[in-house]
């Protein structure tokens, strides 16, 4: 690892890196991040930059569980300011899913976090559309960097596709602060363009 810090880099057959609480603005079309692409990460004979994204609804309800049980994210969905901000780099990789920008020039892969979670065939698809083998060996493994699930920590591994992901919003229903987050219109529309109307979620409109 000292010699990759130094940009002595070596050959890889997959090299997997992630941003995340960064504005998608801030990723590709700044001096801060694609300008110094391959002066940290090293170039690559092939590049697909993907957006893993979740709805709204269960994303917001895991930040917040992690705030209180885990630890601080970079951005509180409990802080004035930075609650808006939270909201606003969702909608900023949103938008790109959506085609309403073209912020991204390398090849694209867009995954729909929800639809992995529940369809083998779509998950087979991007492994696919990737040049991987595909295979759902690990399909249930919860790892424990980060601490694992927000809700579940990592009780649920060996089951993670037992965890209810596509229900944790449900936490906090009848929470003032969560309800708060979706008077903001355009979250919602762009949430229902991508992942389709969540039933249950109509009673924050």
């Amino acid at each position: 690892m000292s010699a990759e810090r130094l940009g002595r880099f070596s050959r890889k057959e997959l090299l997997v890196y992630s941003y995340e609480e960064e504005f998608l603005e801030d990723v590709f079309c700044s001096g801060k991040f694609e300008a110094n692409h391959d002066r940290w990460i090293g170039k690559s004979a092939e590049r697909f930059d993907m957006i893993i994204l979740r709805d709204p609804y269960n994303l917001f309800a895991s930040r917040l569980k992690k705030e209180e049980d885990i630890n601080a994210n970079r951005y509180s969905l409990k802080k004035d300011g930075e609650r808006e901000t939270v909201i606003k780099i969702w909608k900023s990789y949103a938008r790109e899913f959506t085609g309403k920008t073209s912020l991204i020039k390398n090849k694209q892969l867009h995954i729909n976090y929800n639809k992995w979670f529940l369809e083998k065939e779509y998950r087979r698809e991007l492994a696919e559309s990737l040049g991987l083998e595909f295979s759902d060996d690990a399909i249930d493994q919860v790892l424990s960097i980060g601490g694992g699930s927000s809700f579940d920590r990592t009780s649920k591994d060996s089951s993670g596709t037992q965890m209810k992901v596509l229900e944790r919003w449900n936490h906090y229903k009848d929470d003032e602060n969560f309800i708060n987050l979706f008077k903001d219109n355009e979250l919602v529309e762009l949430s229902e363009e991508i992942f389709g109307h969540i039933p249950g979620t109509e009673i924050f409109r």
